[in-house]
Protein backbone atom coordinates (compact mmCIF):
# COMPACT_ATOMS: atom_id res chain seq x y z
CA UNK A 1 0.00 0.00 0.00
CA UNK A 2 1.20 3.43 -0.53
CA UNK A 3 1.04 4.13 3.60
CA UNK A 4 3.49 1.47 3.51
CA UNK A 5 5.40 2.76 1.03
CA UNK A 6 5.55 6.46 2.97
CA UNK A 7 3.73 8.01 0.07
CA UNK A 8 1.35 9.37 2.57
CA UNK A 9 -0.28 12.87 0.07
CA UNK A 10 -0.76 9.68 -2.63
CA UNK A 11 -2.08 7.77 -0.25
CA UNK A 12 -4.76 10.46 1.30
CA UNK A 13 -5.69 11.56 -2.58
CA UNK A 14 -6.40 7.53 -3.34
CA UNK A 15 -8.89 7.27 0.10
CA UNK A 16 -10.78 10.53 -0.47
CA UNK A 17 -11.53 8.79 -4.45
CA UNK A 18 -12.20 5.39 -2.13
CA UNK A 19 -14.29 7.06 0.62
CA UNK A 20 -16.41 8.94 -1.39
CA UNK A 21 -18.09 5.42 -3.07
CA UNK A 22 -17.39 3.09 0.02
CA UNK A 23 -20.77 1.71 1.64
CA UNK A 24 -20.38 1.76 6.01
CA UNK A 25 -19.37 -1.79 6.11
CA UNK A 26 -15.87 -0.96 4.07
CA UNK A 27 -15.57 3.05 4.96
CA UNK A 28 -14.16 2.05 8.47
CA UNK A 29 -10.72 0.52 6.83
CA UNK A 30 -10.59 3.81 4.76
CA UNK A 31 -10.94 6.08 7.43
CA UNK A 32 -8.36 4.41 9.30
CA UNK A 33 -5.80 4.24 6.76
CA UNK A 34 -6.52 7.71 5.85
CA UNK A 35 -5.97 9.00 9.72
CA UNK A 36 -2.69 6.89 9.97
CA UNK A 37 -1.26 8.95 6.68
CA UNK A 38 -2.67 11.80 8.55
CA UNK A 39 -0.44 10.98 11.57
CA UNK A 40 2.73 10.56 9.47
CA UNK A 41 1.79 13.79 8.10
CA UNK A 42 1.46 15.70 11.49
CA UNK A 43 -2.11 16.83 10.55
CA UNK A 44 -3.63 15.64 13.94
CA UNK A 45 -6.92 17.56 13.54
CA UNK A 46 -7.36 15.51 10.29
CA UNK A 47 -6.55 12.26 11.38
CA UNK A 48 -8.66 12.90 14.62
CA UNK A 49 -11.52 13.47 12.35
CA UNK A 50 -10.92 9.98 10.31
CA UNK A 51 -10.21 8.30 13.79
CA UNK A 52 -13.63 10.06 14.88
CA UNK A 53 -15.49 8.73 11.22
CA UNK A 54 -13.72 5.03 12.00
CA UNK A 55 -15.01 4.41 15.53
CA UNK A 56 -18.87 5.39 14.78
CA UNK A 57 -18.96 3.10 11.81
CA UNK A 58 -16.47 -0.14 12.61
CA UNK A 59 -17.81 -3.05 13.34
CA UNK A 60 -17.30 -4.25 16.82
CA UNK A 61 -15.42 -7.09 15.43
CA UNK A 62 -12.57 -4.71 14.86
CA UNK A 63 -11.77 -4.89 18.45
CA UNK A 64 -7.73 -4.66 17.46
CA UNK A 65 -8.32 -2.13 15.22
CA UNK A 66 -10.88 -0.03 17.42
CA UNK A 67 -8.38 -0.19 20.30
CA UNK A 68 -5.42 1.04 18.20
CA UNK A 69 -7.69 3.92 16.89
CA UNK A 70 -8.03 4.87 20.35
CA UNK A 71 -4.38 5.13 20.69
CA UNK A 72 -3.59 6.98 17.85
CA UNK A 73 -6.40 9.50 18.83
CA UNK A 74 -4.69 9.83 22.06
CA UNK A 75 -1.46 10.21 20.54
CA UNK A 76 -3.34 13.18 18.05
CA UNK A 77 -4.94 14.97 21.00
CA UNK A 78 -1.58 14.94 22.86
CA UNK A 79 0.25 16.25 20.24
CA UNK A 80 -2.34 19.28 20.15
CA UNK A 81 -1.99 19.52 23.81
CA UNK A 82 -5.89 18.37 24.50
CA UNK A 83 -4.68 16.01 27.45
CA UNK A 84 -7.97 15.20 29.03
CA UNK A 85 -9.35 13.74 25.59
CA UNK A 86 -5.48 12.22 25.62
CA UNK A 87 -6.31 10.26 28.92
CA UNK A 88 -10.06 9.47 28.09
CA UNK A 89 -8.65 7.85 24.78
CA UNK A 90 -6.32 6.02 26.56
CA UNK A 91 -8.69 5.05 29.09
CA UNK A 92 -11.13 3.70 26.49
CA UNK A 93 -7.80 1.63 25.35
CA UNK A 94 -7.43 -0.04 28.17
CA UNK A 95 -10.98 -0.69 28.87
CA UNK A 96 -10.90 -2.79 25.38
CA UNK A 97 -7.58 -4.30 26.24
CA UNK A 98 -6.35 -4.24 30.04
CA UNK A 99 -3.66 -6.91 29.40
CA UNK A 100 -1.93 -4.53 26.58
CA UNK A 101 0.38 -2.06 27.93
CA UNK A 102 0.04 0.12 25.26
CA UNK A 103 -2.99 2.05 26.98
CA UNK A 104 -1.56 2.47 30.11
CA UNK A 105 1.97 3.91 28.45
CA UNK A 106 0.00 6.09 26.39
CA UNK A 107 -2.01 7.36 29.48
CA UNK A 108 1.18 7.63 31.94
CA UNK A 109 2.89 9.83 29.07
CA UNK A 110 0.11 12.11 29.11
CA UNK A 111 0.50 12.59 32.78
CA UNK A 112 4.23 13.07 32.34
CA UNK A 113 3.94 15.51 29.85
CA UNK A 114 1.44 17.17 32.44
CA UNK A 115 4.57 16.85 35.31
CA UNK A 116 2.30 14.69 36.66
CA UNK A 117 4.64 12.48 38.07
CA UNK A 118 3.07 10.78 40.88
CA UNK A 119 -0.09 9.59 38.15
CA UNK A 120 2.50 8.69 35.86
CA UNK A 121 4.10 5.94 37.56
CA UNK A 122 0.97 4.48 38.69
CA UNK A 123 -0.36 4.22 35.15
CA UNK A 124 2.90 2.23 34.29
CA UNK A 125 2.23 0.63 37.80
CA UNK A 126 -1.05 -0.41 36.67
CA UNK A 127 0.44 -1.87 33.35
CA UNK A 128 2.99 -3.51 35.28
CA UNK A 129 0.06 -5.53 36.90
CA UNK A 130 -1.63 -5.99 34.34
CA UNK A 131 1.63 -7.31 32.22
CA UNK A 132 4.60 -7.98 34.46
CA UNK A 133 6.94 -9.11 31.09
CA UNK A 134 6.55 -5.59 29.79
CA UNK A 135 9.79 -4.28 29.84
CA UNK A 136 8.74 -0.70 28.41
CA UNK A 137 6.63 -0.03 31.46
CA UNK A 138 9.59 -0.92 33.64
CA UNK A 139 11.77 0.93 31.76
CA UNK A 140 9.92 4.11 31.51
CA UNK A 141 8.92 3.70 35.44
CA UNK A 142 12.15 3.88 36.53
CA UNK A 143 12.92 7.02 33.79
CA UNK A 144 9.93 9.05 35.84
CA UNK A 145 11.63 7.63 38.72
CA UNK A 146 14.66 9.14 38.33
CA UNK A 147 13.62 12.26 37.11
CA UNK A 148 11.83 12.98 40.41
CA UNK A 149 15.27 11.70 42.45
CA UNK A 150 14.12 8.43 43.47
CA UNK A 151 17.27 6.07 41.76
CA UNK A 152 16.57 3.48 44.22
CA UNK A 153 13.44 2.43 42.51
CA UNK A 154 14.94 3.70 39.25
CA UNK A 155 17.80 1.55 39.90
CA UNK A 156 15.42 -1.67 40.39
CA UNK A 157 13.11 -1.09 37.16
CA UNK A 158 15.92 -0.99 35.16
CA UNK A 159 17.14 -4.14 36.53
CA UNK A 160 13.92 -5.59 36.17
CA UNK A 161 13.51 -4.10 32.16
CA UNK A 162 17.38 -5.18 31.49
CA UNK A 163 15.84 -8.94 32.54
CA UNK A 164 12.90 -8.56 30.42
CA UNK A 165 15.24 -7.86 27.36
CA UNK A 166 15.16 -4.19 27.04
CA UNK A 167 18.33 -3.07 25.45
CA UNK A 168 18.15 0.86 26.41
CA UNK A 169 18.31 -0.28 30.67
CA UNK A 170 21.09 -2.87 29.82
CA UNK A 171 23.19 0.01 28.47
CA UNK A 172 22.35 2.40 31.11
CA UNK A 173 23.43 -0.20 33.91
CA UNK A 174 26.48 -0.84 32.01
CA UNK A 175 27.25 2.35 32.09
CA UNK A 176 26.88 2.59 35.43
CA UNK A 177 28.65 -0.17 36.14
CA UNK A 178 25.41 -2.27 37.96
CA UNK A 179 24.30 -5.66 37.24
CA UNK A 180 20.98 -6.29 36.22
Amino acid sequence: SLIKLEQYPQAIRDLDRFLLKAPDFVAHEGYYSRAIAHMKLNDYNKAINDLNSFLKVAPPTESAKIYMAHLERAAAYMKLGKFHEAIQDSTKAIEINPKEPKGYNYRAAVYFAQNDFQKAIENFSHGITANPDSYELYGRRGAVYLKIGKNKEAIRDFQQAARLGDQRSQEFLKAKGIKW
